[in-house]
């Protein structure tokens, strides 16, 4: 309820705010950069008051808009998508080609098919081909010199999506292969276990779990898939042994979904979310080896400081 009431109150708030927004920098119908430099914050005067907003831009679909925020954390959440949204106009012929030359797309939605729709992992594939390309050193160009520098890079469009391809054939394929091993029948004593795999792997791979991956994390995910086949193998032989580590990983993991719901995806909370990926390897398959040291001990002190 109070979770509610505090989104009811921030929506009300945004509602009055744009109420204001009169002869502001706000534009609609944007297609290319045609604009001045977008500002980090501006003052909105209006009936004799200063009001501080936050500039960015806003993904519309077949345009973008200039639009004022309330508060950074939504500017700079909107502003991220409208720069996509604003490249993926501005490269419609990269796209296209990307489009007709996708490497194995037939393989890659037959092992998609338990997680989403073939169209979905398609339009996902260009997007963040995209987004890897112009985005993933800086995701908040505002101006155009940083945005024109950006788009000389229209030529990595294609290398890039084949090597996101690629990437992504080895980590769907166990993806295919843990969606196989959860079915059939289930036996009493294995239903917790399995119930925590499956929350897992819904938070690991879902229709839109490439939009927050760099290609460094896309290339673990495979060693994380390969972690929960060998947890269903050991669940089988050992389920006391698996609830045992499940009590020790459980507290941190919903701790981190608590954090996730209240307050969004944060720098320090995404660094958190991938520890927890490298801990469940070193609890549940140590043989396969983590990229860092990490320890329950060790989480617990970071997820304090988060």
């Amino acid at each position: 309820i109070l979770e509610e009431l505090k989104q009811s109150i921030q929506q009300q708030t945004q509602q009055t705010f744009e109420s204001l927004s009169t002869d502001t920098i706000e534009r609609t119908g944007i297609t290319t950069w045609d604009f001045n430099d977008l500002p980090e914050t501006y003052q909105l005067e209006t009936a004799g008051l200063t009001v501080k907003s936050w500039p960015a831009l806003q993904d519309c679909g077949d345009s973008v808009a200039i639009k004022l925020f309330d508060s950074v954390k939504k500017a700079n959440k909107a502003h991220a998508k409208g720069l996509l949204r604003l490249f993926i106009l501005n490269t419609v012929s990269e796209n296209r080609q990307m489009k007709k030359n996708l490497p194995d797309i037939q393989k890659l939605c037959l092992y998609y098919t338990a997680t989403g729709k073939c169209d979905e992992l398609t339009a996902s594939i260009l997007s963040n081909a995209t987004r890897l390309t112009f985005l993933a050193e800086n995701t908040n160009i505002r101006n155009q010199q940083d945005f024109d520098r950006q788009l000389k890079k229209r030529d990595e469009l294609l290398p890039k999506v084949s090597e996101l391809c690629q990437l992504l054939n080895s980590t769907l394929e166990y993806n295919h292969k843990v969606h196989k091993a959860l079915k059939g029948k289930i036996a009493f004593d294995l239903l917790e276990g399995l119930n925590d795999i499956k929350d897992h792997l819904q938070h690991l791979i879902y229709p839109s779990f490439l939009d927050e991956l760099s290609l460094e994390e896309l290339r673990q995910q495979p060693r994380y898939l390969k972690g929960i086949l060998n947890r269903l193998e050991k669940l089988k032989q050992n389920p006391a042994k698996d609830r045992q580590l499940r009590l020790e990983m459980q507290p941190l993991w919903l701790e981190y979904k608590q954090h996730r719901k209240k307050r969004g995806a944060t720098e320090k909370l995404h660094e958190f979310r991938w520890m927890l990926e490298e801990l469940r390897v070193s609890l549940f398959a140590q043989h396969l080896g983590t990229a860092y040291p990490v320890s329950v001990k060790r989480l617990k002190k970071v997820a304090q400081e988060i």
